[in-house]
Parts: C-alpha cells; sequence; structure tokens
C-alpha cells in the first residue's frame, strides 16, 4: 500500500499552486468576457494588464529578503547524495525507518545516530582519529560522542566555531536550527572533496 501523507509544507505549496491556478482562470475568464464585447473602449485597460504590470513587488528588508540558496529538502538531499560516498556511512544512508521519508527527516536522524559523524570525521585522515562503540546507543553517549565530533572539528579541521552546530542544533526538533548541523556537515564534505 502506497504511503500518502504529506507534510504541513507539501500542503502550503499545493494551495498555492491551487491559488495561483483560481487566479489565472479567473483573470483569463475576465479577459474574455471584455474580448466579446462588441464596442471596445480605446481608454479602457485589460484587467489582467494591469495586474500583472503594476503590481508592486515587495520591498527588501531584514525579514523579506531573497533566498540565499537551495531548499532545505534539496540541500538535505545533496548532502545525503555526498555522505554517500564516504567510507562506512552507506549502512545508515540506507536504513531508513518510517519517519524517514524526507531527506531531511533522514539526514536528521543520521546525525543523531553519532556513528555516521565520527565516519565522516575520519574520513578526513586526522591526527588523532575519533573512537566509537558502534553498539552503544544510550542518547548521553551519543551527545557525548557528538560534542567529541563538534570540538575535533574545530581543533583538528580547523572550521570556525560559528561554522559548527550544537548539540541543541541538532536535538531540538526545530529545522531552523538544524540548518546549521547540515551547513556544518556539507563544509566537512566540501574538506574531504579537497
Amino acid at each position: 500500500m502506497c504511503d500518502m501523507s504529506l507534510s504541513y509544507w507539501d500542503l502550503k505549496r499545493i494551495k498555492a499552486f491551487f491559488d495561483f491556478f483560481s487566479l489565472m482562470t479567473s483573470l483569463k475568464s475576465s479577459s474574455s468576457h471584455s474580448s466579446n464585447s462588441r464596442s471596445p473602449s480605446l481608454n479602457t485597460k485589460s484587467t489582467t494588464n494591469t495586474f500583472l504590470y503594476n503590481s508592486s513587488l515587495p520591498a527588501l528588508s531584514i525579514t523579506n529578503k531573497p533566498s540565499n540558496g537551495a531548499s532545505l529538502y534539496h540541500t538535505c538531499r545533496s548532502v545525503l547524495e555526498k555522505l554517500s560516498l564516504v567510507p562506512n556511512i552507506e549502512y545508515y544512508i540506507d536504513y531508513t525507518t518510517d519517519d524517514d521519508t524526507t531527506p531531511s527527516n533522514k539526514l536528521w536522524t543520521i546525525c543523531r545516530r553519532r556513528f555516521p559523524l565520527t565516519a565522516l570525521f575520519n574520513a578526513s585522515d586526522p591526527q588523532e582519529p575519533l573512537s566509537v562503540d558502534p553498539s552503544c546507543t544510550q542518547i548521553n553517549e551519543c551527545k557525548k560522542s557528538i560534542y567529541h565530533f563538534i570540538v575535533a572539528c574545530k581543533n583538528q579541521l580547523g572550521i570556525r566555531e560559528d561554522d559548527l552546530f550544537t548539540l541543541s542544533d541538532l536535538y531540538k526538533d526545530n529545522t531552523n536550527r538544524f540548518v546549521k548541523v547540515v551547513s556544518a556537515i556539507d563544509i566537512i564534505l566540501q574538506i574531504l572533496e579537497e
């Protein structure tokens, strides 16, 4: 049976599409009514042209600025593709649960497991590789290993503290904070590519 669950953002996109479609349909029908008139006035403007050309664009501000990159969905998908090339991480990328339906959920789950981050760090061939017991599943042990990962990225890979994430960024259910985690992993992947 096919899983047809949609996220909040999927539903927002669908609603926006239908709103746009109904707007365009109403504009088309209003322009077709004006073209059926027997004596069009030369001094009238089409409502379609007025709407499309005279609508003002929102001004750029701190809260309304253009996106500086891809969506979280596409960024996570790209990071997952790059991670699949890192030794010892394939198993974690292939292993999925019911919650891992989107690239962001899948990446979030992978990062919280601690061993993939350790494997990612060790793939950079550091002077002092991180060790981890993959059989340990206690949350505090995972957090401890991830903390050591963050410190090692700062000290051994030279990644700025501003470019790294905190344990709260990873373990809180907040996508705004998870963006920082994804960004840090992408930086490490870029170091590996060099």
